[in-house]
Parts: C-alpha cells; sequence; structure tokens
C-alpha cells in the first residue's frame, strides 16, 4: 500500500490532474489492492496447510 501512495503522489507532484493521471492513480489503487489480495490468500493458504499437516501428524491413531 505505501508503493500506492507513492505512486499516488508522484503522479500528483508532476501535475497529472488529467485524465490520464487519474487512469494511472487508478491503476495504481487496482495493483496495490491485487497484491494485498494476492498475500492475504497466500498467508491463508499457508495456514491451512500448516494445521492440516500438524491435525495429520498428530491424528494418526484414529485412521
Amino acid at each position: 500500500m505505501s508503493e500506492f501512495i507513492a505512486r499516488s503522489m508522484q503522479a500528483r507532484s508532476a501535475g497529472s490532474t488529467d485524465a490520464a493521471g487519474s487512469f494511472e492513480v487508478v491503476g495504481a489503487v487496482a495493483e496495490a489492492i491485487v497484491e494485498e489480495v494476492g498475500a492475504l490468500v497466500q498467508a491463508s493458504v499457508h495456514a491451512i496447510t500448516a494445521r492440516a499437516r500438524a491435525l495429520i501428524d498428530t491424528d494418526t491413531t484414529t485412521l
């Protein structure tokens, strides 16, 4: 998200107030959101996998 802030500040300091500058800011926001969601999904998958492995390792007697 800090990368988005840097990009939007850069676009504003360059005087990008036209449509192209707006699209650049919107694109930066979209990219930041995609990166954040991807990181959350990856962390969730790792947590679920670790929990499943722990359950498999400790629950072999009931199989």
